[in-house]
């Protein structure tokens, strides 16, 4: 993983915005991922975690036994390895989110990007569900501009990264 320190320290932060009885929104990208990792190590008595993330489903069993994973279904994207399409939008419709947490492949003076067509309709609509937006970056993805635009910036409760 590139940047993994940085991810580590940026998902660090973010843990920090969780708490107790949240409904928590994980997208599949690596930098969320470090996320979940410190999320197994957290001793909340209600939480839930909806993802589209294989690699956080998966890692799962190593979560906390009361912690409730809702797995999105969908059509499986190798290169992502993530759940995406309708399917997976429409199992979001049905879920309240306190706090969504996604990453992108750029951010710029205006807006969050990222190159993945299939993904950014997902991520839009966890964003849209959500109580509260965060994105997750680290400092690697500022300045650089991805082909489909995910949110602008002021959309986000805030942007968590560290420089």
């Amino acid at each position: 993983v590139t940047n993994r320190t940085s991810k580590i320290a940026a998902a660090k932060k973010a843990l920090g915005r969780i708490g107790e009885g949240d409904i928590v929104f994980l997208d599949s990208s690596t930098t969320v991922y470090e996320l979940a990792t410190l999320l197994r190590e957290t001793s909340f008595v209600h939480l839930t975690i909806v993802t589209n993330s294989v690699s956080i489903m998966h890692d799962f069993r190593k979560f906390p036994p009361n912690y409730v994973l809702i797995g999105l279904g969908g059509t499986y994207d190798p290169t992502l390895n993530a759940m995406l399409g309708e399917e997976a939008m429409r199992q979001l419709d049905c879920f309240t989110v306190t706090k969504a947490f996604v990453s992108s492949f750029g951010v710029d003076s205006a807006a969050a990007t990222t190159n993945s067509e299939r993904q950014v309709g997902l991520l839009r609509k966890a964003l849209d569900t959500a109580q509260r937006r965060y994105l997750l970056v680290d400092r690697t993805k500022f300045n650089r501009t991805g082909v489909y635009r995910l949110s602008s910036r002021g959309a986000f409760d805030a942007i968590v990264t560290v420089t």
